[in-house]
């Protein structure tokens, strides 16, 4: 992102009422996460913050038949000392087949999955090098699937504060923020329950494009 151009939004900003956020970079984040992304005028994802593992940097929730699936993405090198987009996934372990096996166990039978099946694949076995870059994109995924346009800035620099922004970087997104998320048929809610929050990519394939009506945020 053109550093000037930036500051220069952020100056007109200052005086508008538009939402507008600074969020971590995220790996299919959970669906508050995009619930708040959609309702944003402007969104900056920040790929200079440090990788901080354990955390939905590199890592998504889904619903199985034995319940919730976290699913981690590998990173290779000094975890927790270089910044996201620095941090390079580690393919040793053939995660895709793993992850993309999980997926399609937990949601084949989901009403909406086979409209996006052949893209979401793609990303998910394209081998993108940084851990950073293939966040983003998940989050495009994610955010053109709903139908939602926030105007996206990337950058790799780490800026203490952002005028006209509020900052979320360091927001856990477990569900805080959102004042109502109705439940809604999960492929094996009878079994488990319903699990609320859990990656995008659950409320996705189970209500489709219009998903993201079940939140109040």
């Amino acid at each position: 992102m053109n550093t000037t151009l930036f500051v220069g939004i952020c100056f007109q900003l200052r005086t508008q009422n538009a939402m507008n956020l600074v969020l971590p970079s995220c790996s299919f984040p959970p669906i508050e996460y995009i619930g708040l992304a959609s309702k944003a005028e402007h969104i900056v994802i920040c790929k200079g913050e440090y990788f901080v593992k354990q955390t939905f940097r590199n890592r998504y929730a889904i619903a199985t038949s034995n319940g919730l699936l976290r699913l981690t993405i590998p990173v290779s090198g000094s975890k927790n000392h270089k910044p996201m987009h620095e941090m390079e996934i580690c393919y040793k372990e053939n995660w895709p087949v793993t992850h993309w096996k999980s997926l399609i166990s937990a949601y084949r039978n989901s009403p909406y999955f086979e409209y996006f099946e052949a893209d979401l694949r793609k990303l998910i076995f394209e081998k993108e090098s940084q851990i950073g870059e293939f966040n983003t994109k998940s989050v495009n995924f994610l955010l053109a699937s709903f139908k939602a346009k926030p105007e996206i800035f990337e950058t790799n620099d780490y800026v203490v504060k952002y005028d006209g922004f509020e900052d979320l970087r360091n927001y856990h997104f477990s569900g805080q923020r959102t004042n109502e998320l109705k439940s809604y048929l999960q492929p094996f809610g009878e079994k488990n329950g319903f699990i609320a929050n859990l990656s995008s990519l659950d409320l996705l394939f189970c209500q489709g494009p219009k998903g993201l009506s079940y939140i109040t945020v």
